[in-house]
């Protein structure tokens, strides 16, 4: 274990989905134009007095392939404490998919906000209409393939933005018992990190199953929470059980304050194990079938309640990272970002409860200084007033290749 350093707080990590933009899979898969938003629009109540289908406030329905919505949410990060965004990465032995975000973000220096990657390796199924074994993508795993995805990783990593700790990249990943021979393939992570002269990259294994064995015999070095998986055992065990909804369907309802209390006093791990808080959890948009698990009596008080007892133990034990999850999961009702009956009620509540630390920097290393670009400064408007200039210039001179670059920076 590391530690928090002297004079420093956990870094507050907040979950970030990129399924808000159209890609030809889920064209074809689901609808055209199919992104998040249309599980949020069309989900209806399963029980009296349901809050389902939360939709958005401030930011709308967005798409994320938009930098003034990238920008946007960093400020509202930022105001509310969030150190960076965790990106959910989805590598299928070498097809990327829902990249784009994360794509354009890299290609944007000025998006000057750190961030570090899941990935999220959990083959695609129709689980949302209820079809489980209908695979829509598999994962398939080998050697060959775990040597491609670490090329494309440490690409990644050398974003200055990359989110460290004592130098090291740090990466996530969803399912590592659905690995075969995991320690085996981040052994491998690491081995070629250290080939190329390179830190090798932390690795932090999310208790998706409920594990509670030591990480480090397979491979990482930290595990993390993921609520709520494994609170339902935990609550239990509390004797503060989740009750059925009564609908025949086998959707779950969790008292809010159940869950916050559930996971702030589960036994200390001998092990690194890392903190997760949710403003919220509701799947039932996802889940029309039932299966679905519901929080109920969230507010931001209550959240902000379990974001600062969590901080503080997360101090005591020296912890690294804080996770909330999440700021955009929509169809999961787990959304820090503003929605349509809240608004910002929640991002307030975070920053407050966070605000007794604020001052103190994170355990994660500083960004290194961004190098200055001739663009600093330059407003929207400036920018497509000179790249107008530019192609006016390139159509009197006849010069094709650059007047297309000219116009497609234009309409972007």
């Amino acid at each position: 274990m590391t530690g928090t350093p002297t004079g420093r707080r956990p870094a507050n990590l907040a979950f970030y989905l990129p399924q808000f933009h159209p890609i030809e899979q889920n064209d074809a898969w689901w609808e055209p134009g199919f992104t998040e938003w249309h599980n949020v629009a069309r989900a209806r109540p399963v029980y009296d007095g349901q809050r389902v289908g939360r939709l958005p406030g401030a930011l709308g329905f967005y798409d994320l392939r938009v930098p003034e919505t990238r920008r946007a949410q960093i400020a509202l990060a930022r105001q509310a404490g969030i150190d960076g965004f965790m990106y959910y990465h989805y590598w299928f032995h070498g097809h990327r998919l829902l990249h784009e975000p994360l794509d354009r973000m890299l290609e944007s220096p000025e998006e000057d906000f750190p961030f570090c990657l899941c990935w999220a390796n959990e083959p695609w199924t129709r689980r949302w209409d209820g079809m489980e074994h209908d695979v829509l993508m598999s994962q398939q795993y080998s050697e060959d393939d775990d040597l491609a995805h670490i090329h494309y990783l440490r690409r990644v990593f050398t974003d200055r933005r990359y989110l460290r700790l004592n130098g090291r990249p740090v990466l996530f990943v969803y399912r590592p018992a659905s690995i075969p021979n995991v320690a085996h393939t981040m052994a491998l992570w690491r081995w070629v990190c250290r080939e190329h002269g390179e830190p090798e990259p932390y690795l932090i294994r999310f208790d998706t199953y409920a594990e509670v064995e030591d990480p480090s015999p397979t491979g990482f070095d930290a595990a993390a929470e993921f609520v709520p998986h494994g609170a339902l055992a935990l609550m239990e065990q509390a004797g503060l059980p989740a009750r059925d909804a009564g609908d025949g369907t086998g959707n779950l309802l969790l008292d809010y304050e159940h869950l916050a209390e559930a996971m702030l006093t589960r036994p200390k791990a001998p092990w690194r194990r890392y903190r997760c808080v949710t403003p919220n959890w509701d799947n039932s948009p996802r889940r029309t079938w039932g299966d679905a698990t519901i929080t109920v009596g969230s507010t931001p008080e209550r959240f902000a309640d379990w974001a600062r007892r969590a901080q503080d133990a997360a101090v005591e034990d020296g912890d690294e990272l804080l996770l909330f999850n999440a700021w955009n999961e929509w169809a999961e009702g787990a959304n820090l970002e503003p929605d349509a009956v809240d608004g910002t009620a929640y991002l307030d509540a975070l920053a407050a409860a966070l605000a007794p630390r604020a001052d103190l920097p994170p355990a994660t290393d500083p960004l290194p200084p961004r190098p200055p670009s001739p663009l600093d400064g330059v407003g929207d408007g400036e920018l497509r007033r000179r790249l107008e200039t530019a192609e006016a210039t390139l159509a009197r001179r006849a010069v094709r290749w650059p007047l297309a670059i000219a116009r497609r920076l234009r309409g972007s």
